[in-house]
C-alpha cells in the first residue's frame, strides 16, 4: 500500500505531466493545422520539455528553481540519473525558445523546419519521461 506521502508526490507530478501535455498537445495541433504560428508552436515545444523536466526532478523530491533554463534543469536530472540527462541533451536546442520567441525585436526566428524539429524534440521528452516515470 503507497504511503500517504507517496500519493502526494503522484499528485503533484501527474499536476505537472497535465500542463506538460497540453503545451505538448497544443503544438502538434498548430503544426498540424499548417498554421503559420511557428513560433509560437516552438514556444509551447520548448514549455513542454522544460515542465517534462520538472515532472521528473518532483518525482524525485529534487527543489528546483523557477527557470526556463532547459541546460539547469538537466544538470539537476543528471545528479539522479545521468544517462537520461545526457539522452535528452539535444532539447537545449529548445531553449531559446522558452523566452526570445516572445518579444518582436529579438533576432530568433522560427520557420517550418525549425517547429518540425522542436516538435520532434518534445515528444522525444515526452515519451521518455513518461516511461521513466511509470517504471
Amino acid at each position: 500500500m503507497p504511503k500517504p506521502h507517496d500519493s502526494v508526490i503522484r499528485k503533484f507530478v501527474s499536476s505537472w505531466l497535465k500542463k506538460d501535455d497540453s503545451d505538448l498537445q497544443l503544438a502538434e495541433y498548430l503544426l498540424d493545422d499548417n498554421a503559420p504560428f511557428y513560433e509560437a508552436i516552438a514556444f509551447h515545444c520548448q514549455q513542454a520539455a522544460e515542465k517534462y523536466l520538472k515532472a521528473f526532478l518532483a518525482n524525485h523530491q529534487v527543489e528546483f528553481p523557477k527557470t526556463h533554463n532547459l541546460p539547469e534543469l538537466l544538470e539537476l536530472m543528471g545528479k539522479i540519473d545521468k544517462k537520461l540527462a545526457k539522452s535528452l541533451q539535444p532539447i537545449v536546442a529548445l531553449n531559446p525558445y522558452g523566452v526570445m520567441v516572445r518579444y518582436p525585436d529579438d533576432i530568433q526566428r522560427v520557420d517550418r523546419n525549425k517547429a518540425d524539429v522542436a516538435l520532434i524534440l518534445a515528444l522525444k521528452t515526452s515519451e521518455t519521461i513518461h516511461k521513466k516515470l511509470k517504471s
